[in-house]
């Protein structure tokens, strides 16, 4: 009986000991989720080039078929549209990213037919946009996929 007592005050104090050891493990893991979330935020600026001067040459194409009509050739906004260029339209995008940028254009527009055009083809927009708003043309082109475009912030 004795030995079953002593082994029974064993198996709890190995049961307690793994219980601490997951509690620690558990935090270690949420610590180190909480640590990469913050480290996946924008990691660069759009200022130091994230478009193609090829690209944005498409993108204006493109927002001429299909964006001037409502926000104008100079993207300068109507009363149906807002301003796509300028301090306004800076001002309201400075602590976004272009994945954020990017998401509205291609889930909104055009007006009459959200998210019809070809993801390259509203990378390529957004990449005029960029352009005209002042941000310099770098090395590699803006890809159509959003998760990397999170990381490249409007600053």
């Amino acid at each position: 009986m004795k030995r079953f007592a002593q082994m029974t005050i064993g198996n709890v104090a190995n049961a307690a000991v793994a219980i601490l050891g997951a509690g620690i493990l558990t935090g270690l893991v949420v610590a180190t989720g909480r640590a990469s979330l913050l480290a996946q935020g924008p990691s660069r600026s759009a200022k130091d080039g994230a478009y193609t001067t090829a690209q944005a040459e498409r993108g204006q194409e493109e927002y001429r078929k299909n964006c001037a009509s409502c926000h104008k050739d100079d993207m300068s906004g109507s009363t149906e549209a807002p301003a796509l260029v300028g301090e306004t339209f800076i001002a309201a995008w400075r602590d976004r990213t272009v994945g954020d940028l990017f998401d509205l254009v291609r889930g909104t527009m055009p007006y009459d037919q959200p998210s019809s055009l070809e993801p390259k083809t509203y990378a390529d927009i957004v990449a005029s946009m960029l352009q005209r708003n002042n941000y310099r043309a770098g090395t590699e082109e803006l890809r159509a996929d959003t998760a990397p475009l999170k990381h490249v912030s409007l600053k």
